[in-house]
C-alpha cells in the first residue's frame, strides 16, 4: 500500500508556505518562497496581486516536496488569504482580468485582502440588508476584507459587455482548482448556494460561497447566481481562508475556553463553542469547520502592519537597520531605558496615546471609517521616540485584546493561545498577560510560520480518511504548550496601563462622534 502523505499549502500576505506530514504528524518537508502585493501609489485604496505570481510560488514549493510525481498518496489542502481572484472566459480559457486601478498591468487579477476600494459599496450592501437577519452573523455589517463586498465593487465598475465573462473566486478556491489540474484530479463539486451552519444562508466570513441567490439579487449580484453560481468559479475541495489554517495546526486540540489569537500582519481571533446564537460585533457561529463546534471569530486589520508601518516611516529606521536586527535593537534599547530610570518602560511612555486601527475597525465598531490617532507627536525624531511609539503599538494590540474579552464574556474564555508571527514577540505576549490577566499560550513546537500549513494539512488529513477534524486535531497536536502567566504585582503600572486603556477606548468614541460632527456640518451646507 502506497503510503499516505498529508500536504498543507498556506499563503499569507507575502509568502507561500508548503508543509508535508506523515500519519502521525511527522514533519518531513516544509519550505516557503515570497510572493507580492502592489499598492496603488497614487490611490493607496487599491491593494492588489498576481494570481500566476502566487501559483508560480505554490509550484516551486511543491516542486521542493517531489510529491507530483510521487508513488506516496499524496493529500492537499490549501489555505489563504481572504483575498478575490477575478478571471475573464476568453474562448476555452480563464485569463486575467486586471484588477489594478488603472488596468496597466494585466496580471494584477488579486483583489487583495487589504484592499479597501469598496467602501461605498459595503455601505450600499449594509444599508440594502440593515433589517436582515444575515448582517447578525456578520458582527452587524459587511466588512471591506470580505470577498463578498470585492466582487460587489468588481460587478458595479466592469463594462456591461464583458460582465457575463467574469468568473470569480476566492484565492484558497482558485488554488485548489490549479493543485487539482495539476495532479489530473476528479473536481469534488460542491453547490455554493448552502448555508455554513447558519439561517439565514451566510457565507464564512464573507466568502463567495454560502449566499442565498436571494440576497445575492437584493444586493445587485443576482449575476453571481445564473446558472448555477457560474461566475462563483468551480469548487473542486474546501480549503479555508489562513486564519482557520493558523488556528487549526496550533490550537493543540484543547478548544474549551479559548480566544486563539492569529497574529501576523493582521489579527484574527478564534472561539470554538456550542452556542447557537450571534453575538454584537463578532462574526459567526459558524458549523461548517468542526461538526461538533460551532466557532466564532473576527478580527483586527492591522497588527503586525502597524510596527511594519512604524518601520516604514520612522525617519531613524535607517539608523535601526544599522544596528542589527530590529526586533533586538529595539528590546536592547527598552532594556537600557528602563536601567536608566529604574522602572518599566511604560512610565517613559505614559503620555503617548496611540489609537492604531490604520484600515477601519471589524470588531467592536464594524467601522471601515476608523483610522489612527497618535497623542504626544513631537520634533523627536531619535531613536528613542521610535522605541517609545514601538511600545505604544504593543499596548494598543494588547488593548485590542482587553476591549474583545469585554464584549465575550458568554464564551467564559479562560486563556488565549496566539500564534502566528507575534507568538515570537514575547515582550507582547507578557504584555497580554498582564494587562488581560489571563494565561497566555504559545505551542513551541510548531514554528509560528508554518501553524497554517500544519492546519491546512490536518484538513487534508480529514477529507482523505473521513475522521473527524477534532479527532485530527487531538491525535496529531502536541499535547502542551508554553504558557506565559504575569508574573508582577505592580499596582502602579496596572493603574497606569487601565487609564492609558480608558483613554485608548475614548479616542475612539471621540473619532466616532468627530466624524459626525464634520458629516452633520457638510450636510448643512
Amino acid at each position: 500500500m502506497a503510503e499516505a502523505l498529508f500536504c498543507g499549502v498556506d499563503v499569507g500576505s507575502s509568502s507561500v508556505r508548503v508543509q508535508l506530514i506523515d500519519s502521525v504528524g511527522r514533519s518531513l518537508y516544509s519550505t516557503s518562497c515570497a510572493v507580492a502585493y502592489r499598492v496603488c501609489a497614487s490611490d493607496p485604496r487599491f491593494v492588489t496581486q498576481s494570481s500566476e505570481e502566487v501559483w508560480k510560488g505554490v509550484m516551486r514549493c511543491l516542486d521542493g516536496a517531489n510529491i507530483v510525481d510521487s508513488e506516496a498518496s499524496v493529500s492537499i489542502c490549501v489555505s489563504a488569504t481572504c483575498s478575490l481572484v477575478v478571471k475573464e472566459r476568453v474562448g476555452g480559457e480563464l485569463r486575467p482580468y486586471s484588477c489594478a486601478k488603472d488596468s496597466a498591468d494585466p496580471d494584477q487579477d488579486v483583489v487583495f485582502w487589504m484592499d479597501t476600494r469598496s467602501e461605498a459599496e459595503t455601505m450600499e450592501m449594509n444599508e440594502t440588508l440593515r433589517d436582515d437577519g444575515c448582517l447578525k452573523y456578520l458582527g452587524g455589517a459587511f466588512a471591506q476584507e470580505m470577498a463578498l463586498t470585492k466582487a460587489k465593487y468588481v460587478v458595479d465598475h466592469i463594462a456591461k459587455d464583458r460582465l457575463d465573462s467574469v468568473v470569480f473566486f476566492d484565492l484558497h478556491d482558485y488554488l485548489s482548482l490549479k493543485i487539482s489540474e495539476l495532479f489530473h484530479c476528479e473536481p469534488l463539486v460542491m453547490v455554493p448556494d448552502c448555508s455554513h451552519g447558519t439561517t439565514p444562508s451566510v457565507g464564512l466570513d464573507g466568502e463567495l460561497k454560502g449566499w442565498s441567490s436571494e440576497l445575492l439579487k437584493s444586493i445587485g449580484l443576482g449575476c453571481l447566481a445564473r446558472d448555477n453560481f457560474s461566475q462563483i468559479g468551480k469548487t473542486v475541495v474546501q480549503g479555508v481562508i489562513d486564519s482557520y489554517g493558523s488556528w487549526i495546526g496550533s490550537c493543540c486540540g484543547n478548544m474549551k475556553n479559548t480566544l486563539t489569537l492569529v497574529a501576523g500582519t493582521s489579527t484574527c481571533f478564534m472561539i470554538s463553542h456550542s452556542m447557537k446564537a450571534p453575538t454584537d460585533g463578532i462574526w459567526g457561529p459558524f458549523s461548517v469547520v468542526l461538526k461538533s463546534l460551532s466557532v466564532s471569530t473576527s478580527g483586527f486589520p492591522t497588527t503586525g502592519k502597524l510596527i511594519e508601518h512604524l518601520f516604514e516611516t520612522h525617519p531613524a529606521y535607517d539608523e535601526l537597520k544599522k544596528l542589527g536586527n530590529p526586533f533586538d535593537t529595539l528590546e536592547s534599547l527598552i532594556s537600557t531605558e528602563e536601567d536608566r530610570t529604574g522602572q518599566s518602560i511604560h512610565y517613559s511612555a505614559k503620555n503617548m496615546f496611540l489609537y492604531g486601527e490604520l484600515s477601519g475597525n471589524r470588531t467592536p465598531y464594524g467601522d471601515a471609517a476608523m483610522r489612527g490617532v497618535f497623542f504626544g507627536e513631537s520634533t523627536d525624531v531619535s531613536l528613542r521616540d521610535m522605541m517609545l511609539k514601538y511600545v505604544c503599538i504593543l499596548e494598543f494590540l494588547a488593548f485590542q485584546v482587553k476591549q474583545l474579552l469585554s464584549i465575550t464574556g458568554e464564551f467564559e474564555i479562560s486563556r488565549i493561545l496566539i500564534c502566528g508571527s507575534q507568538a515570537k514577540n514575547k515582550r507582547l505576549i507578557e504584555l497580554l498577560a498582564f494587562i488581560t490577566g489571563l494565561p497566555i499560550d504559545v505551542n513551541d513546537s510548531i514554528d509560528p510560520h508554518l501553524s497554517g500549513t500544519r492546519g491546512a494539512a490536518y484538513l487534508a488529513y480529514s477529507g482523505a480518511s473521513g475522521l473527524d477534524l477534532l479527532e485530527v486535531i487531538r491525535r496529531l497536536s502536541p499535547d502542551e504548550a508554553k504558557r506565559y502567566t504575569s508574573n508582577t504585582a505592580d499596582i502602579r503600572l496596572r493603574s497606569l496601563l487601565d487609564t492609558k486603556y480608558e483613554i485608548t477606548m475614548d479616542i475612539a468614541k471621540q473619532q466616532i462622534r468627530y466624524r459626525q460632527m464634520v458629516q452633520l456640518a457638510c450636510a448643512s451646507n
